[in-house]
C-alpha cells in the first residue's frame, strides 16, 4: 500500500507538463517547468505522504522486531530506525509543494530555481539514508540469526 501510494502520488505529480528539467538547467526552464505543473493533480499527488508515513511505521515497526536482547548488536535496530527516519524526513521536507504553492503569485525564478535544487539534493540524501538503512537492516538480520552449534562428533 506505502509503495502504491508513493508511485501513484509522484506519478500524478509528474503527470502533466513537460518532463522534469535536468540539475544544472537554467532559472528560467525551471520556472517554466512549475508553471506547468497542474495545481490538482499535483495536490492529489501530495497524498504520497500517507504512503511515506505508512514507511516510517515499516522502519519503525522492523527496528523494534530485530531489537532483542540477545543480539550482539543492539545498535544497528537504532541505526536502521535513524536512517529510515531520515529517509522518510527528507522527502517530507516539501520543497516543491512550496514553490507549487507561489505559482499563482508569481514564483521568482531564482526561488524556483533553488526549490527545485533543494528538491533534488533532498532525493540524493535521501537514497543515502536507504542505503543506511539497507546494509543496518540486512547487517541485523544476519545478526538475529542463532549462532552455529558445532557438528556432534
Amino acid at each position: 500500500m506505502a509503495t502504491a501510494l508513493l508511485v501513484g502520488g509522484e506519478t500524478l505529480m509528474q503527470s502533466s507538463g513537460p518532463n522534469e528539467p535536468p540539475f544544472g538547467a537554467p532559472a528560467a526552464e525551471i520556472q517554466r517547468y512549475y508553471r506547468t505543473r497542474d495545481p490538482t493533480l499535483h495536490a492529489v499527488g501530495s497524498l504520497m505522504v500517507l504512503g511515506l508515513l505508512a514507511l516510517l511505521w515499516f522502519v519503525c515497526g522492523l527496528s523494534a522486531a530485530l531489537r532483542r536482547p540477545a543480539t550482539r548488536s543492539e545498535w544497528l535496530p537504532t541505526v536502521m530506525l535513524a536512517s529510515g527516519a531520515v529517509a522518510v524526513g527528507a522527502v517530507m521536507l516539501g520543497t516543491g509543494q512550496a514553490a507549487m504553492s507561489r505559482i499563482d503569485e508569481g514564483l521568482d525564478p531564482q526561488l524556483a530555481r533553488f526549490a527545485f535544487d533543494l528538491g533534488s539534493i533532498t532525493f540524493v540524501n535521501m537514497w543515502v539514508a536507504l542505503g543506511s538503512f539497507s546494509v543496518a537492516s540486512g547487517c541485523a538480520i544476519l545478526d538475529t540469526r542463532p549462532a552455529p552449534q558445532p557438528a556432534p562428533r
